[in-house]
């Protein structure tokens, strides 16, 4: 899949793991994982993302191990 449904992830706030590797996926919605406080885990591996955006992981106190290989990010926000 190409894009996102914002409420993908919204009811599930247990979530620890999330692999979402091997799609096409261009973007992904500031505060897109903002009710997956619990995630650890989180594989956007080979997807064609172009930028890591503002607030995108900002409430994920728990994430641990982060993977974006073989995308295509030209930016990521410094914060």
């Amino acid at each position: 899949f190409t894009s996102l449904n914002p409420s993908m992830f919204r009811n599930f706030s247990e979530l620890s793991e999330i692999y979402m590797s091997n799609n096409q996926i261009r973007y992904i919605e500031q505060n897109f994982f903002s009710e997956n406080a619990n995630l650890i885990i989180l594989d956007l591996n080979d997807n064609k993302l172009e930028t890591l955006g503002e607030g995108l992981f900002q409430n994920l106190v728990n994430l641990e191990f982060l993977q974006v290989r073989t995308n295509m990010i030209s930016f990521v926000h410094p914060k």
